[in-house]
């Protein structure tokens, strides 16, 4: 640092030179990035290497992984640290996605694969490599991925480049609660349920009454309160109303893509399942 600076000084004044130096080195510097997600979980280090995958997202937590957080590392030898890091937080699985010029373009799946391109990028100073970790933790990952099937976004992929559709969805929601998820979960304080009704349904395209009953038949209750004070019951009763109630022209104010026809046929439907499932709690 202090060669540095008497190098500089001879062509600059000395005020500026120190504060040039090291805007110098932190510029060489390389970075990580780093987050947690579950501070519930110890992390301790793995005694082995964690694996790599390209699995979709929902398949691994329905496998009993938990998404334990994320590290963005950039420079020479970004992955390989990024791997170290990985193992030194305790994952077992990890996905790796490859970024150039700063994280503007993500590398295709079909350059990813060529490991000639990984390994010469992995030498350019703007190649990001950002590793999210998951961890083995089956107790934890059941309920958590049932709210990763109902509440992830429809035109997001998930870390693995894959889109969660409502096909894939309603297909691991039956794995999950088959293998015991709580159909009574909660999120925000509002039973997952409510939220299917309210909020979820959109993910949920032709699945939707499907869902509903797929949590109703594995013991969600549908008088369960959500924080507004209403359960499931009450929100049907309401959106049926509200649908019934509807003239054409609020009708063509929600766009092409609504259909009133088809919603209210879905929360006819939706009031049976529920019915059923109150005579059948009465008569036990």
């Amino acid at each position: 640092m202090q060669g540095i600076e008497r190098l500089t000084a001879q062509f600059l004044p000395r005020a500026i030179a120190g504060p040039l130096c090291a805007l110098i080195l932190l510029s060489c510097t390389e970075i990580e990035y780093s987050t947690r997600y579950f501070k519930d979980i110890n992390f301790e280090p793995r005694t082995y290497p964690p694996k790599v995958t390209d699995a979709p997202e929902l398949a691994l937590r329905s496998e009993g992984f938990v998404d334990i957080g994320a590290i963005l590392v950039r420079g020479r030898g970004a992955r390989g640290r990024a791997m170290k890091e990985a193992r030194r937080r305790g994952a077992d699985m990890v996905y790796l996605s490859h970024y150039s010029r700063a994280g503007s373009r993500l590398v295709s799946k079909q350059e990813d694969d060529r490991e000639e391109i990984v390994a010469e990028r992995d030498y350019y100073y703007l190649t990001y490599f950002e590793a999210k970790l998951f961890r083995h933790e089956p107790d934890l990952a059941i309920d958590r991925a049932v709210l990763f099937a109902l509440a992830y976004p429809t035109k997001v992929p998930d870390a693995g480049g894959h889109m969660v559709t409502p096909d894939v969805r309603h297909h691991f929601l039956v794995k999950l609660f088959a293998a015991g998820a709580d159909p009574n979960a909660r999120h925000d304080g509002d039973p997952i349920l409510c939220k299917t009704l309210t909020v979820w349904y959109r993910n949920l395209g032709e699945h939707f009454v499907g869902v509903v009953r797929l949590l109703v038949d594995s013991g969600a209750d549908p008088y369960a309160r959500a924080s507004t004070g209403k359960c499931a019951a009450d929100l049907v009763q309401e959106k049926l109303a509200w649908l019934k109630g509807m003239t054409s022209e609020e009708e063509m104010e929600l766009g092409v893509r609504f259909n009133r026809r088809r919603s209210y046929s879905e929360y006819l439907a939706i009031e049976e399942i529920i019915s059923l499932a109150g005579k059948s709690v009465s008569g036990k």
